[in-house]
């Protein structure tokens, strides 16, 4: 694709975090119609990166004809203006737009209710410390480690299948991004075994 070649030319991209580019990555190749790019979270790393990022961003999403909203440094980006305006109009849920299975979507809406109820530990514990078990005794899927969700489970067929066109989708070109999502994965694993 002639257009993904010079997206990833620019220097915008280049400065972009890997974990940034991991995730644009996805709809530059065209394996997923929609990111998010949750850009307040590094205002943790300090003032300054969060601004180059941002600019950066800014810059790129540009120059790369996608549509894309920011609210709040929190960026919904897609190749489909259809797409975007659907979850703008609340027609669709983030977790549809990002093309996650419906039935992930549907554990995490549940599990969060039942953590804010206090009769749980959160999807998202739930699942990496199952992962950290299953990892130990050489069980965990490996393209697990590479997911941009959370999946239902260690099991889940569609999650397997759509984290293998995402990592496909990234690896090939885009090495430095894949193995920073999957380090950054790794490390909410080992930080959610040693807090619960």
């Amino acid at each position: 694709m002639e257009l993904a070649s010079d997206l990833y030319e620019t220097f915008e991209w280049k400065n972009l975090h890997p974990l940034i580019r991991a995730d644009l990555a996805t709809i530059v190749e065209g394996s997923r119609r929609g990111a998010n790019i949750e850009l307040f979270k590094l205002e943790k790393q300090s003032v300054s990166f969060f601004l180059e990022q941002k600019n950066s961003l800014d810059k790129w999403l540009k120059y790369s004809g996608f549509e894309y909203t920011n609210r709040r440094d929190d960026y919904y980006i897609s190749s489909d203006k259809d797409l975007l305006y659907e979850l703008s109009k609340g027609e669709i849920k983030p977790g549809e737009f990002l093309g996650y299975p419906k039935c992930c979507i549907k554990n995490f809406e549940e599990g969060c209710k039942k953590y804010l109820e206090g009769k749980g530990k959160g999807p998202a514990v739930n699942f990496w410390l199952q992962a950290k078990k299953e990892k130990e005794k050489g069980e965990l899927e490996p393209v697990l480690e590479y997911a941009f969700h959370m999946p239902c489970s260690t099991k889940c067929i569609n999650s397997i299948e759509y984290t293998g066109l995402q990592v496909e989708a990234i690896k090939e070109k885009n090495k430095e991004a894949a193995k920073a999502l999957r380090e950054y994965n790794l490390r909410l694993m080992e930080n959610f075994a040693k807090r619960f």
